[in-house]
């Protein structure tokens, strides 16, 4: 026989990540608990800023190099006189 736990009526966080250690695999919670405190956690909005300023600067590091490329591309082959076959 299968047995799934569900976890029902909490009134705060620490109740639910405990229910869910123990086994629980699934549990219903009050709006008010999961908007306002399950959801938000401190270090998320530093986690987010901190992976879009590091992407930031990558993506200019790998641009600036995309420019420099393109232009030393250019140059060679602007130096190059291509003919039209006739």
């Amino acid at each position: 026989m299968s047995l799934k736990i569900l976890g029902a009526s909490f009134k705060n966080v620490r109740q639910v990540h405990e229910t869910i250690l123990a086994g629980a695999k699934s549990v219903t919670v009050a709006p008010d608990v999961f908007l306002k405190k399950l959801i938000y956690h401190p270090y998320t909005d530093w986690s987010m800023d901190t992976f879009n300023s590091d992407w930031e600067k990558k993506f200019m590091e790998i641009r600036h190099c995309l420019i420099y490329y393109r232009k030393k591309y250019l140059e060679v082959f602007s130096s190059k006189k291509i003919t039209k076959r006739e």
